[in-house]
């Protein structure tokens, strides 16, 4: 015959079950369960991560310092606008005098040039004068002169 327990009796706890009293119940008040969140499942992956933002390109060798910023150069001054042909860049190579007249060796680009008296050099130029320490240039087309400097002769 199996028995029973009455209204007020307790039964004794079984030897290896963990023993809890009313006190500890009473922490856990008995109530209505809490409704669950509204949610909308599944979730839109776009309302979890927004898109991404063009990333700009990122200097791995970058200078960093903690002394302050240099202050910014002064705006260079502004030149007038030239007029006319602009010179042709010519370095001087050397010079020789030779039945009295002045050779110039001249370096044009890649190129080199002999420049005498009365000769026409690239451009438009032509070789007006050479007594050194100077060469005069003429510019064909407009008259202009340019001189360069080749140095004391000997």
């Amino acid at each position: 015959v199996s028995a029973t327990t009455t209204a007020g009796a307790q039964t004794p706890p079984a030897a290896n079950a963990p023993v809890s009293s009313l006190a500890d119940r009473s922490a856990f008040k008995a109530g209505p369960m809490p409704q669950a969140l509204p949610m909308d499942l599944p979730i839109d992956r776009a309302r979890l991560y927004p898109p991404a933002q063009p990333r700009q390109p990122r200097d791995l060798f970058a200078v960093v310092s903690w002394l302050p910023a240099p202050p910014a150069p002064a705006p260079a001054p502004s030149r007038p606008a030239e007029t006319g042909p602009v010179p042709p860049s010519l370095t001087v190579l050397g010079k020789k005098h030779e039945a009295q007249q002045w050779e110039v060796y001249l370096a044009h680009g890649n190129r080199t040039l002999i420049a005498r008296e009365g000769a026409a050099i690239d451009d438009g130029w032509r070789v007006e004068r050479i007594a050194p320490p100077t060469m005069t240039l003429t510019m064909v087309a407009t008259g202009q002169t340019m001189t360069i400097d080749v140095g004391e002769a000997r």
